[in-house]
């Protein structure tokens, strides 16, 4: 049987009041439960006491112990008394109190006939037993020493080979971590070189997607310009064709006044010759009114600050000019009287000057149909895109630019002395 024990503040006591039978060997134990003070003490002793038998049992304490009761407490009836010793240090002891409650052994049946038991240990024979072990172990350890350094020295000389083997294959990594350490170098500079090229490549590509959106933007715009070309082209060749209707135009109108001015021209060549009889030109007003006054006059007539006498009135002779029907008066020459047909005069002076008047508006219309045709001619060149090109005395060319003073002209050169402007 297990019979539980407690230990605290030294104090022993068990719960349970079933007393031992006598005469059991290893047939009855103890079960102690011990606090915090006895915990880890290392070796302790159990001292069990019946009357004059006495034996102490070794223990290491712990939390729980079971120890085995010693066979010698049990040979006669009466008290058995159990207290516990153990060693905090090496030169302090702790005991627990006596047992206010010890077992009771209780007589068992006869048991006669029975082999006699070995004596359980005590604590001085426990010690001799101990040192017996002991010095077994020591000669059990001297061989295995023996043994051991036998076989130290085998792997003594077994080390030193593969201490050697071990060196020579320590050379051999340093050589071969030297390798390392030069691919690894290698590796590294590939590596740098591969990065390098990756980043080159890298920048390549995003200069090639620039270019390529530039190209893009470049081509949109070359598309939309080309297209804007195509509808500046179609309006440059309605606005030439316009221009050919206008220039056509303005050439039929410049023959039609060409040919009413020389129509106006005649008539009013003819108007002035029936009006002043035989002039040979309209271009001379002063000579046809000249003409005039003296075709219509008997005497003389004052026509612009000048005075007109008929040939007839006049004589010259032996060096002197004659004028007959003059005289002196005051110091004065007087001229002969006038005896003009004033009215008729007048009439035809006014038909004449009308008649010039008309003409200048004639020719003035035929001015400005040819600067008209003129301007047509400029503007039709310009279109037509060939450059340069000349009108009258002025040469125009495309493209020339001023700035700093200085006037460009993108297709001049200089050559013998003057300067060519090829065509555009």
């Amino acid at each position: 049987m297990i019979y539980p024990l407690r230990v605290d503040d030294r104090v022993i006591s068990h719960p349970m009041h079933d007393d031992v039978i006598q005469n059991g060997i290893e047939s009855d134990s103890i079960q102690v439960s011990f606090d915090g003070e006895w915990i880890n003490l290392g070796t302790c002793r159990a001292v069990f006491a019946n009357s004059e038998a006495t034996v102490a049992v070794l223990f290491s304490a712990k939390a729980s112990v079971t120890i085995d009761i010693p066979w010698e407490v049990l040979e006669r009836p009466g008290c058995l008394y159990v207290t516990f010793v153990g060693y905090p240090s090496s030169d302090s002891r702790i005991v627990t109190r006596m047992m206010d409650r010890p077992f009771k052994v209780a007589p068992s049946g006869r048991i006669e006939g029975d082999e006699e038991r070995e004596p359980t240990l005590d604590e001085a024979a426990v010690i001799l037993e101990a040192v017996r072990q002991a010095l077994e172990d020591v000669e059990k350890t001297n061989k295995e020493i023996d043994s051991a350094e036998s076989a130290r020295a085998t792997a003594e000389k077994t080390r030193q080979s593969n201490e050697s083997t071990r060196q020579k294959n320590e050379t051999s990594r340093v050589e071969e971590e030297k390798k390392r350490a030069e691919a690894e170098k290698d590796r590294s500079t590939a590596e740098t070189s591969r990065a390098s090229a990756e980043e080159g490549r890298a920048s390549a590509e995003k200069e090639r997607q620039g270019n390529e959106s530039g190209r893009q933007k470049s081509e949109a715009e070359r598309a939309e310009s080309e297209g804007s070309r195509a509808e500046a082209e179609a309006i440059r060749a309605s606005e030439f064709d316009a221009l050919k209707s206008q220039f056509s135009a303005s050439v039929s109108a410049s023959n039609a006044a060409t040919l009413e001015a020389k129509a106006a021209a005649a008539s009013v060549d003819e108007a002035i010759r029936e009006a002043i009889g035989r002039a040979s030109s309209i271009g001379d007003q002063s000579k046809a009114i000249d003409t005039l006054a003296r075709s219509v006059c008997t005497s003389g007539i004052f026509v612009s600050g000048a005075w007109y006498v008929k040939a007839s009135s006049v004589s010259f002779g032996q060096g002197r000019l004659t004028v007959h029907g003059s005289g002196l008066s005051m110091g004065r020459m007087l001229l002969p009287s006038t005896r003009c047909q004033a009215s008729r005069a007048l009439e035809i002076a006014r038909d004449a000057l009308s008649t010039s008047t008309e003409l200048a508006s004639i020719v003035s219309v035929i001015t400005s149909s040819i600067d008209a045709i003129v301007d047509s001619l400029k503007t039709l060149a310009r279109h037509a895109g060939s450059y340069p090109f000349r009108i009258g005395k002025s040469m125009y060319v495309r493209g020339v630019t001023y700035s700093s003073n200085r006037l460009t002209m993108p297709t001049a050169s200089y050559e013998g002395g003057r300067m060519k402007i090829s065509d555009m």
